[in-house]
């Protein structure tokens, strides 16, 4: 399929403006977050079981079980205020009693989030132009756990935001948006049992990797677990005087990309294999890069929770979610073998707007079940407003086995 002339036309411009350096960027500082309580919240600080939250390590380090290291660590939900120190980086969050040979919290599974300490590549963002937020990571331990934890939301603040004139925007420099992390603890099962009947693959797998337990892979130690992590409702934004005109951004999420090694760095510079779900390896840190973008919040009003991809009975099933929708007219779908190769249309007739008109959002899928072999596929979501102007969203891609 040819690409079209508007998609061809904005790469070109993005391109111009990246090299030459023209206006319309924006600076930032640093980004922070802090966990929020465990739930299904019963009332009191949390859910789940033997529940901690702790500040640290330091921003950039991967002791993230070291003590001595950690400012603080507490029942209640203590961490560090943002912007305090370097310890306002790897806010954690753990539960459950161990079960393995590690014990306390080095020994407990959670979440951890380190945030970007000044926004460098680039250093000024552009609008729609992927940007690296943090890292996180899932510290996943055999543990037992009567009351599991379920999801988590992290509270996430970029500081020190600065208009494209230099100037700090309106109502002020500090951008707050949450994420919501939710979390399937499987069965564990050690390795060399033999899993039987029911119990002979595990749910989740990638690749070839389904037997519970495998020789290698993701479920080497044990059934995998996932995480899912979704946007909630956008409740700040800010804006910028743009030649006369107000203009109202936010910060968007693209998704995750995996680390193959959690002692490494998150590269600046994103692949664009995004996903909104992440399937973490028993008995490891499984961790993974946050990558977000600056976007005008008007366009086509649509505001997006998540889109995702998954194998449903010989099919892939595209899944998303919008929190709002104020002049959308509705989606179309494009399907591509590559992140930077052309994008057929999938849908035959227009996917329409559920909630046309409102400020609320709503639930869609779709079964791509025209597939043509194994391997890479990418997906794409076009929204399309009322006047006909139009958003591109994604890629998120699935790997299939032939």
């Amino acid at each position: 399929m040819t690409p079209k002339p508007f998609i061809i036309l904005f790469a070109l411009m993005m391109t111009f403006l990246l090299i030459v350096g023209i206006v319309h960027a924006f600076t930032m500082g640093n980004v922070d977050g802090q966990w929020s309580r465990i739930e299904p919240d019963n009332g009191s600080w949390g859910a789940a079981t033997n529940d901690y939250w702790a500040s640290g390590p330091p921003g950039g380090s991967t002791e993230y079980d070291n003590l001595d290291l950690i400012f603080t660590y507490s029942f209640y939900r203590t961490q560090s205020e943002y912007g305090l120190n370097l310890y306002d980086d790897w806010n954690q969050v753990r539960y459950g009693l161990p079960t393995g040979t590690e014990t306390g919290f080095s020994g407990q599974s959670g979440f951890g989030f380190d945030g970007v300490n000044d926004l460098v590549d680039p250093s000024q963002p552009f609008v729609d132009i992927p940007l690296l937020l943090g890292k996180f990571c899932h510290f996943n331990n055999p543990i037992e756990a009567e009351d599991e934890m379920e999801w988590v939301d992290l509270e996430i603040r970029a500081d020190d935001v600065l208009c494209p004139d230099g100037l700090s925007p309106s109502p002020d420099g500090v951008l707050q948006f949450g994420l919501r992390f939710s979390l399937d603890e499987t069965d564990n099962y050690p390795p060399g049992e033999d899993c039987a009947g029911a119990l002979a693959f595990c749910p989740y797998t990638i690749g070839t990797d389904t037997n519970c337990p495998s020789q290698g892979g993701v479920n080497a130690n044990g059934c995998a677990d996932k995480v899912d992590i979704g946007s909630l409702p956008l409740t700040d934004t800010f804006t910028c005087d743009n030649e006369g005109v107000p203009e109202e951004y936010k910060i968007g999420i693209l998704g995750f990309e995996p680390l193959t090694d959690p002692s490494l760095a998150c590269p600046t510079q994103p692949s664009g294999d995004y996903a909104f779900s992440m399937i973490s390896g028993e008995m490891a840190d499984n961790c993974f890069c946050l990558y977000g973008v600056i976007t005008e919040v008007a366009e086509t009003g649509v505001s997006l929770n998540h889109i995702s991809a998954a194998l449903v009975e010989k099919a892939v099933e595209i899944s998303w979610e919008t929190a709002s929708e104020v002049n959308n007219l509705g989606f179309n779908l494009y399907r591509g073998l590559s992140a930077a190769g052309l994008k057929e249309k999938l849908n035959q007739d227009f996917i329409p707007s559920q909630v046309i008109g409102s400020t609320s959002g709503a639930r869609y899928t779709y079964l791509d079940r025209d597939l043509l072999e194994g391997g890479n596929y990418f997906y794409w979501l076009e929204s399309i407003d009322l006047s006909g102007g139009t958003r591109l969203y994604g890629p998120v891609n699935i790997f299939l086995t032939d």
